[in-house]
């Protein structure tokens, strides 16, 4: 018997290592997907092409992507994904809104060989997970942005957390074929013709309806239901 509860305080021990073996960030509040109301798409599709004055359109550029890092218990994987078909909408200097499309057949994994690289972005590509043939792609939709009042945060080298977010913004992220409304903070530059824009949180995948190895019994081959995205959005004026 206490050879028994020896092995179940370990095996909680290991499981609560695997969960603290997630990566530091910000987590993201998620919700039920948000009606959004573009008025300055409204008022650009009036214009007849012509954008109004004082909004201007930025497209997203080839460097854009999206990171991602999955945990378990003897590890984790870190990978990207390419952005495509990003615009920004600026108006009187602010965002106003922003959308772009995340090509799933691009998922790469950065931090294997290249075979075993291949099986496990091969594996993601999967109905156990993206299931990539039937949802080729993922996107992003902001419903709200406003600017961040909680103060710099501080520089720690052992989180992922963004430094000195600037603004907190709100956004319909469909995985899946499903939507979820989630709100994290992010670092917005607009300099001239140019727009950046950096956030870095956790989402639970589970919420979009991946839940493989999503169970703690599996031992080391669980997989932590919480990911760790990146935004990392660059866009020129067009």
């Amino acid at each position: 018997m206490k050879n028994l509860l020896l092995i179940t305080a370990v095996s909680i021990a290991f499981l609560f290592t695997a969960c603290n073996n997630t990566p530091k960030s910000d987590d993201a509040t998620t919700k039920e997907p948000a009606k959004i109301a573009n008025k300055v798409a409204d008022k650009t599709k009036k214009a007849a092409q012509k954008l109004p004055d004082g909004i201007a359109k930025y497209t997203t550029t080839a460097s854009s992507k999206v990171t991602w890092i999955g945990s378990k218990p003897i590890g984790k994987h870190n990978g990207t994904m390419n952005i495509k078909d990003g615009t920004l909408m600026v108006a009187d200097g602010k965002i106003a809104a922003a959308s772009f499309m995340i090509d799933m057949k691009s998922l790469a994994v950065l931090d294997m060989d290249a075979k075993s690289n291949g099986d496990l972005a091969g594996h993601l590509s999967s109905p156990d997970f993206f299931d990539v043939a039937k949802h080729p792609s993922a996107s992003f939709v902001m419903s709200s942005i406003k600017e961040y009042s909680g103060g710099a945060k501080e520089d720690d080298a052992t989180t992922l957390k963004i430094e000195n977010p600037t603004h907190i913004i709100s956004g319909n992220l469909t995985l899946m074929g499903k939507a979820k409304n989630i709100e994290f903070p992010a670092h917005v530059t607009i300099e001239g013709n140019k727009v950046a824009a950096k956030a870095n949180f956790n989402i639970d995948r589970t919420n979009w309806g991946i839940s493989y190895g999503n169970d703690k019994s599996l031992g080391d081959k669980f997989i932590s239901p919480t990911v760790n995205v990146g935004f990392d959005i660059s866009a020129t004026k067009s």
